[in-house]
């Protein structure tokens, strides 16, 4: 049996076959499970870091935190 030719996963460092790999936003190759797993965590972190800067905002200008 041949050996399948392999690239390293971008996000997780871990060897990808070529013929399973997806490209992410760059072009470089990636699992589509690390992929997926890396999109939520940048959504969720960014939708935590809009409603604390929204929370900030509306905070009184006399507020310690601002």
């Amino acid at each position: 049996m041949a050996e399948r030719a392999k690239v390293i996963c971008q996000i997780c460092w871990s060897w990808v076959a070529i013929d399973e790999c997806k490209t992410d936003d760059d072009g470089h190759p990636v699992h589509e499970e690390c992929y997926a797993t890396q999109q939520l965590w940048l959504r969720t972190r960014a939708s935590f870091v809009n409603k604390r800067i929204s929370k900030k905002n509306d905070a009184p200008l006399n507020s310690p935190d601002s």
